[in-house]
């Protein structure tokens, strides 16, 4: 699909192959942590899809159909990745930056043209974009209003769940620690400043609390968890009967922990609202840092493995997890008795397959940090050298944002897991959380040797620049 989507930029069938080839054996595909069945082993493939088709309409806004017919995909796509997790909006800043230039590219094209129904060429990509989007959104907002009374998606983008965590997370005992949304020192007291809090006393801290285990192995209940704990515990108290029961309790919890923190009777800041981890300025270097650190982690395939890691952790405590994720988790399990049960997710497979699998990861974790730096050396230069000759045009100007976008797409994923290793649990160098930078990285380097391929005759030798689309 994503060769399909950047055939304008390839003009050679031979570079079409390769980056095809060199698409394929995307090593995350064969990483040991994404080859089992959770959202994390589609969430990288929805999340590219949603980006070749963009591309694919961005790249023919000069062509008789405006490039129509990946709209739909586009849309379609984006709401899937939706759907697969809660924190894809990193794909919609794409899609309407993407459809901004298409619609800039578009106009600038039709400017001088005169037989053209623009009007209708022009409005019908963004309209398509939108029903694609809906195809997916309306059915499960509507089966969710069917069976629990409430059009949306999920509890998170309810307002009344939202709220109710925001109002949680004002309460940091002046620590200032991201990591904890509130300490228990603070849960301790709030349990008896407010009587909806005070319910949750025997899922969260009790002694025979559903989910003490989990926060006695990470010492508190973490950022990055609590707020499934919350849900979870809500729904054992039987209040996800419907969306009006959950949503009423999610509001008068929210309510009774503003008014305690507003009368000041209990240390917090000021009011907060979704499930975002808590940010404080001191955070911005170590972001910073992260961001960059699993830039650098993702070219090196860091943690990618086709072969069974050992994970030194007992049974116990992988039990104790995989509850909590509903997931079975590929490892060495070490029980009481001393003895070592593997559970091996890619065991099917043949000795030689495995090796091979092997041996393509080893190259690509060699090989991506060079062809990426080359590729964004080539980039740059053919682009500054394009300026420079003033030789661009429209189509030259299509083809750079391509480049850019995905450049800007990979900093832009980088930087919201390096907002999660600082402010939640260890991320930049956990291949699923990386899994999404994959396909974008590969990606820009085809587009970079496609892009230099296309453009460097135009500033190696005199003449002029054919006609722009």
């Amino acid at each position: 699909v994503f060769m399909a989507a950047i055939r304008p930029l390839i003009k050679n069938k031979w570079i079409g192959a390769a980056g095809y080839a060199f698409l394929l054996f995307n090593p995350i595909a064969f990483s040991t942590q994404i080859t089992r069945l959770y959202r994390d082993i589609g969430y990288y493939s929805v999340s590219f899809l949603c980006v070749a088709a963009t591309l694919g309409f961005l790249l023919r806004y000069g062509s008789k159909n405006a490039g129509v017919y990946f709209a739909l995909p586009a849309g379609l796509f984006l709401a899937f990745a939706h759907n697969f997790r809660e924190d894809s909006h990193w794909l919609y800043v794409y899609v309407v930056a993407c459809l901004l230039a298409w619609f800039i590219f578009r106009l600038l094209y039709l400017k001088n043209r005169t037989g053209e129904k623009k009007a209708k060429t022009t409005a019908v990509v963004p309209l398509l974009i939108v029903t694609g989007w809906l195809f997916i959104m309306l059915p499960v907002s509507l089966l969710n209003l069917g069976y629990y009374g409430t059009f949306t998606i999920d509890e998170y983008n309810s307002g009344a769940y939202a709220k109710a965590f925001g109002a949680l997370k004002r309460i940091d005992g002046g620590l200032e620690d991201p990591h904890i949304v509130i300490p228990e020192e603070q849960r301790m007291a709030l349990y008896e400043l407010s009587p909806a809090f005070s319910e949750l006393y025997s899922q969260l801290d009790a002694p025979n609390a559903r989910y003490r285990g989990w926060k006695e192995e990470q010492g508190e209940y973490r950022t990055g968890y609590f707020s499934f704990v919350l849900r979870d515990a809500v729904a054992v108290l039987g209040y996800y009967e419907n969306a009006d029961t959950a949503n009423a309790y999610y509001e008068r919890l929210a309510n009774e922990v503003n008014a305690v923190c507003d009368q000041g009777l209990i240390e917090a800041g000021p009011r907060s609202y979704g499930i975002t981890a808590k940010y404080y300025p001191w955070m911005t270097g170590p972001i910073i840092e992260a961001t960059f650190q699993g830039m650098w982690q993702t070219l090196q395939c860091t943690g990618i493995n086709p072969l069974m890691l050992p994970v030194n952790e007992d049974d116990a405590y992988l039990k104790i997890y995989e509850n909590f994720v509903y997931d079975t988790i590929s490892a060495d399990r070490y029980m009481e008795d001393g003895s070592t049960v593997s559970n091996y997710s890619l065991s099917g497979i043949a000795l030689w397959g495995q090796r091979f699998l092997r041996v393509v990861v080893l190259t690509y974790r060699y090989l991506l940090p060079y062809l990426f730096f080359a590729a964004l050396v080539c980039f740059v230069a053919v682009f500054v050298g394009v300026i420079f000759r003033k030789k661009s045009g429209l189509s030259f100007f299509a083809d750079s944002i391509t480049g850019i976008s995905l450049l800007c797409l990979f900093l832009l994923r980088s930087a919201m897991i390096g907002f999660v290793h600082v402010s939640s649990f260890s991320a930049i160098s956990n291949p699923a959380y990386q899994a999404a930078n994959y396909p974008i990285i590969l990606a820009f380097v085809v587009v970079a040797i496609a892009y230099g391929i296309k453009w460097v005759p135009q500033i190696t030798r005199f003449g002029t620049l054919p006609r722009s689309r």
